[in-house]
């Protein structure tokens, strides 16, 4: 679409938008008997759109938020088993060649956007999101940010979907004429009126189906917590009775009564007496002595008479019915009782296989009818990683044996059963691939240096391999790049504080700027406070990655070995202070400029304030507009929070690799590079490159004990974002 026809139908959307005139009816009082509390917020609400009023009733999203998602564990435990079982499926961006369906490339467009939806989220995060909103709303609004001129998507945005109104055609047409021309979108703290058109194209609207849609299925989603709202309130009020029954204590009401009267006053202190010698929880077992012929009679039932255990498990399975997952997953009561862990596999499976993958395949022809990019790329789900949807080889191979057993050939009864066999057959075909071998061994005999080597891992070994390590990276890119922005805070916070000391200072001798002291002071933080602030933001961090990669390859390897504290590790303390020691540099780098800069031009300590304000502005987001740097003679710095979380994150995870292999007795590294067209000729030259564990591996000419090490004096170039990782050989 031409930008001018797109600017035309904003216009169209924005003139037939929701005026500031909404009006909502309560709901009246008699049907608040029969409702349960958090289904109250539903109400109709009248949307003036210029000739025709649309009548819309919107679900109480954020009574389910509140008093569903946030109150009721249930109801969270079942959506969040749903938001970290996604993590198992990442979205990826595929490609289809000849050898079949393949991840494109980091650096493809697309990669890029599902990796890193907008400024402020990573991919899963963003995916986490909106399986919330699903499970809360019945649907997820993501607003495609393209360029001015249109074109493919800069950016995605996740809308809270309360916030978000449709606007429908003109509803006097025949239904069949029936469209959307657009959407609403009203930022939280701003009026009705203050809205943002949207047009269709760069709305994806993602709904679960809802019956009574009047807008024939382009409307509102239905959320799944609305047949459960009452079972749910239920659930609620019984937690609140046991809250209320360890307050007030073993009774929550009853009678105590004499053979006299008594006056008001009496009663009174009757009462308050009681509460204190016999109320709460701490006075549980306390036995009642009373004279005067008192006499006390309960008026609660007992637990058993209240049948909580009934209501218990009837409340557990209408609850987890609408979200598809089975009890025994989130071990409750109805499921630890009426299942064994022999159930679990198959809970899990069926999890997947009935309701999951069909629920993330609702999404993703989404994403690949609004993100299909012109090379041919698309989004999809990539399920090969999770472990419920593993075939069970055992299993195949004894359904192919039986088939072959029945009198069917051995290619049938593979193919039927879905066993995909690698045919290996006498003479000529056996003679290929062990000459195949034989010339893959060869080769990183020939790179590694070392005779008669037998590969530890194949080539899709290695491929699955570092998509896992890269992935495990990037899942800490978020808060890394978060610490790194918090240092940079510290920094400028600091660095602004010695301005101000000299200004001050100034001010009350009349002095001018005197720039060397400033920059003395300057260095003096920089060379000894800074880097150990960001040894003590980041430690904990690369513990936490360190700790999670060990592990991960004890599983991967299948050692049981225990797995190394970082923290205890004599090397740790000095990865620290090579990790701070070059971001360090590179800060000093720039304020040396700008204070040369500053004398030359003679800034006043006001104009250095706001130009340091915009340089630290740069490092942390990146979205600084290229005219407010044209003060600046050196070169633009780029965006450091990024490079910093990318080169950080792998750079620990290979150290914490390199340093678990030495601790669990492997002999020999090997060096692994990702050949995607994208990686450092040296690295790709030092594919397969295997040398002994205590060895450096040669790099362009450097020595290097890990990929992105750099404590043997390894150049920049070869170790800022770089995605090589290190195997065990």
């Amino acid at each position: 679409m031409k930008w001018q026809d797109r600017v035309r139908l904003a216009w169209r959307v924005l003139w037939e938008a929701p005026s500031s005139r909404v009006r909502r009816a309560a709901v009246p009082w008699s049907s608040r008997a029969a409702a349960p509390r958090w289904t109250l917020a539903k109400a109709r609400g009248t949307i003036d759109i210029d000739r025709d009023k649309v009548h819309l009733e919107r679900d109480g999203f954020m009574d389910y938020a509140l008093d569903g998602f946030n109150r009721n564990s249930l109801i969270y435990a079942a959506i969040m088993y749903k938001v970290f079982a996604q993590m198992n499926a990442p979205l990826r961006a595929m490609v289809d060649t000849a050898q079949g369906v393949e991840v494109a490339p980091l650096d493809h467009p697309l990669a890029q956007l599902l990796n890193r939806p907008n400024l402020f989220q990573s991919g899963a995060e963003f995916e986490n999101q909106n399986t919330v909103y699903k499970n809360l709303a019945g649907q997820t609004f993501v607003l495609l940010v393209r360029p001015p001129r249109g074109g493919f998507p800069l950016a995605l945005y996740s809308l809270r979907p309360d916030r978000v109104w449709i606007i429908p055609q003109d509803i006097r047409r025949i239904a069949a004429d029936w469209n959307i021309k657009g959407y609403w979108y009203v930022p939280v703290g701003k009026s009705l009126r203050d809205g943002l058109p949207v047009l269709p194209q760069d709305m994806m609207h993602i709904r679960l189906p809802n019956p009574a849609d009047s807008l024939m299925g382009m409307g509102y989603g239905m959320a799944p917590l609305s047949p459960m709202a009452r079972t749910g309130d239920v659930d609620n009020e019984i937690t609140e009775f046991l809250k209320q029954f360890f307050e007030h204590g073993t009774q929550l009401g009853g009678i105590v009564s004499f053979n006299v009267d008594i006056d008001d006053d009496a009663a009174a202190r009757i009462e308050e007496r009681w509460q204190q010698v016999y109320g709460g929880h701490q006075h549980w077992g306390k036995v009642i002595a009373a004279g005067g012929g008192a006499q006390f009679q309960p008026l609660s039932m007992s637990f058993r008479e209240l049948g909580f255990a009934e209501l218990d498990e009837r409340n557990e399975s209408r609850i987890l019915m609408p979200f598809g997952v089975h009890p025994i997953l989130l071990g409750t009561r109805l499921g630890l009782e009426r299942s064994t862990l022999t159930n679990y596999p198959t809970a899990r499976t069926s999890f997947w296989e009935d309701r999951f993958v069909p629920e993330l395949q609702l999404s993703e022809v989404e994403y690949q009818y609004y993100l299909r990019t012109k090379d041919g790329a698309y989004p999809a789900y990539d399920l090969s990683t999770v472990p419920a949807l593993q075939k069970n080889i055992s299993e195949l191979v004894d359904a192919a044996r039986a088939m072959c057993e029945m009198g069917y050939n051995k290619e049938t009864a593979t193919a039927t059963v879905g066993l995909q066999v690698h045919e290996v057959t006498p003479g000529a075909d056996v003679a290929e691939e062990e000459d195949a071998l034989q010339a893959d061994n060869d080769d990183r005999d020939k790179r590694a240096g070392q005779g008669g080597t037998i590969p530890m891992w194949l080539k899709d070994d290695r491929r699955r391999l570092w998509y896992k390590l890269d992935g495990q990276a990037r899942a800490w890119e978020t808060e890394f790049g978060d610490a790194a922005n918090a240092a940079f805070e510290h920094d400028k916070r600091s660095l602004l504080a010695i301005l101000q000391t000299h200004k001050s200072r100034n001010l009350e001798l009349k002095q001018s700027v005197d720039w060397e002291a400033i920059s003395q002071d300057w260095r003096e933080y920089l060379d000894t406070q800074s880097p150990t602030f960001w040894q003590d933001t980041f430690a904990p961090l690369i513990a936490g990655l360190i700790t999670e990669t060990a592990t991960e390859w004890a599983a991967e390897l299948g050692i049981s070995f225990e797995v190394i504290n970082p923290l205890a590790l004599e090397a740790f303390e000095d990865y620290l202070v090579r990790f701070a020691q070059p971001i360090d540099e590179t800060t000093n780098t720039a304020i040396v400029a700008m204070l040369q800069q500053a004398t030359f031009e003679g800034w006043s300590i006001d104009q250095m304030a706001n130009r340091l304000e915009t340089l630290f502005e740069q490092w942390k987001s990146g979205n600084v507009d290229a005219a407010e740097f044209e003060w600046f003679a050196e070169r633009a710095p780029f965006w450091r929070r990024e490079m910093i979380a990318r080169t950080e994150t792998m750079r620990a995870l290979n150290f914490g690799s390199f340093a678990q292999f030495r601790d669990w007795g492997f002999l020999r590294k090997e060096w692994l590079t990702q050949m995607d067209g994208r990686q450092r000729e040296s690295h790709g030259d030092a594919v397969g490159q295997i040398k002994p564990i205590d060895e450096p591996f040669i790099i362009n000419g450097y020595e290097m004990m890990y990929p992105l090490d750099g404590s043997r004096g390894a150049s920049a170039k070869e170790i800022v974002n770089c995605r090589c990782a290190v195997l065990p050989a």
